[in-house]
């Protein structure tokens, strides 16, 4: 038999003993009734909001199964009429979302967004979204895809 020392038993048994407890919890939660709501959206009682830093939601998530994201039939609109995601440099040169061309691009150097409190400012543009290539560059356009 290995020995075993006196902090890897404290462990083992703390480890087993927090393990049992959860698993206790989790039993009572499981077997409380959901309680009855009107089916609405009245029923929600919160809202989470999911951040990733400096990254959109539809940069990670934007081409997934069951996700809006760039086919969202009701995106923002700019002043220009277009939707959000017809971001212009400031020339009058549209760019679209794009997927950078580069295999294995999850060990790809992708350019770092502005992260200051201006460029980010600048980019939300008093609530008009259309600054977005001016305060950040062309790469805050980017996206990923499932692979």
């Amino acid at each position: 038999m290995p020995d075993v020392s006196r902090r890897r038993f404290l462990q083992i048994a703390a480890g087993s003993a927090a393990a049992t407890r959860l698993s206790e919890g989790i039993a009572r939660a499981a077997s409380i009734a959901p309680a009855a709501g009107t089916g609405t959206l009245a029923d929600v009682e919160h809202v989470v909001v999911l951040m990733q830093e400096n990254r959109s939601f539809d940069h990670y998530f934007g081409t997934l199964r069951g996700v809006r994201g760039f086919g969202d039939p009701r995106p923002l609109g700019l002043p220009s009429g277009k939707s959000v995601f017809h971001q212009a440099d400031g020339s009058g040169r549209e760019t679209l979302p794009f997927r950078p061309d580069a295999d294995r691009l999850g060990m790809q150097f992708i350019q770092d967004l502005d992260h200051s409190w201006a460029g980010t400012h600048a980019a939300f543009d008093g609530g008009l979204y259309d600054k977005w290539i001016p305060a950040k560059s062309t790469t805050t356009m980017a996206y990923l895809t499932r692979a």
